[in-house]
């Protein structure tokens, strides 16, 4: 169905309930020059008077298209698609936002709660997740999805991606990057609790030997960690538990300093934003200054992933 056929549905313009030319926003979503108040228009009205026909709801939403930034309305969509439809239907909504908006943090916020209320399998829960992180990992507002991978991962009781996510929160700063590290030593200061009853030769053994041959060698992958996490968590590893626990501290204390030094640096561009949410309306001379100042700051880094927020 197209947006024609629903004008030809509709009442004549003075008896429409909607209240606006259909045909003409029809021909300019064909021609890509639909205008981002006449698209709004047309959701206001389409919502207003079918608000149940998921058809009619469909046609207006998948212009989104034009505006893929738009957080709130792939919102909106996914709230209709729920209300309306299968779980697969959403789920494919989802994956439109995700993919048009790959950087939005409130997107994935939106994809993964829905994973966790209807999602059967934990492991699809978490890959989820960690697929969301591998794309707004280093967006100063991540904490609000690493907050709710924070509370699934607690509520199924997964202590070793706990750890892991502890870890991972240390490495970039945002907006609860104290928090986390408060977090991270709590942590540590349970399983040193636990490790108490450690024979005293076994720890005199520990302090005898160095946890590192170097600072500077700390390994931060992802697969050095990994193993960092497994004698941590591993009852029976003895001496070797307890060395991966200094070693897993001194890792999180240094990734924390050194996303601490970052974030000071980054500070004054943070606090001078003022819309840190994407609209169609331009951004002021002194806000666009802003992110050109930052911009450049974050070129001078090398990292292109962290540009590309």
């Amino acid at each position: 169905m197209s947006l024609v056929l629903i004008a030809q549905a509709q009442p004549m313009e003075s008896e429409s309930p909607v209240g606006f030319d259909v045909l003409k926003i029809d021909e300019g979503i064909a021609k890509g020059s639909l205008e981002f108040e006449e698209w709004t228009t047309l959701i206001s009205g389409i919502e207003k008077s079918y608000p149940d026909e998921i058809q009619k709801i469909c046609l207006v939403y998948d212009s989104l298209s034009e505006f893929p930034l738009c957080h709130g309305y792939w919102r909106k969509y996914t709230e209709h698609k729920t209300r309306l439809c299968t779980v697969d239907k959403v789920v494919e909504i989802f994956e439109r936002a995700v993919q048009s908006s790959p950087c939005t943090v409130g997107v994935w916020v939106d994809f993964c709660s829905f994973s966790i209320s209807v999602f059967e399998d934990p492991s699809d829960i978490h890959r989820l997740f960690q697929r969301g992180m591998s794309f707004v990992g280093k967006d100063y507002t991540y904490h609000t999805l690493w907050d709710k991978y924070i509370q699934f991962e607690f509520s199924q009781q997964q202590w070793s991606s706990l750890a892991h996510i502890y870890m991972q929160a240390l490495r970039f700063p945002s907006r609860k990057l104290h928090h986390y590290y408060d977090c991270f030593k709590k942590l540590v200061a349970f399983l040193e609790k636990e490790m108490e009853c450690q024979s005293i030769s076994a720890v005199e053994k520990l302090e005898a030997e160095p946890v590192l041959d170097n600072k500077v060698s700390i390994c931060f992958k992802n697969d050095e960690i990994s193993s960092i996490v497994k004698d941590l968590l591993d009852s029976s590893a003895g001496i070797a538990r307890s060395k991966a626990l200094q070693k897993y501290l001194l890792v999180g204390e240094w990734l924390y300093k050194e996303a601490c030094q970052l974030a000071e640096k980054i500070s004054c561009f943070e606090a001078n934003i003022r819309r840190s949410y994407f609209h169609v309306k331009p951004l002021d001379a002194s806000q666009m200054d802003n992110w050109h100042c930052y911009l450049d700051f974050v070129e001078m880094q090398g990292d292109f992933d962290w540009v590309s927020f």
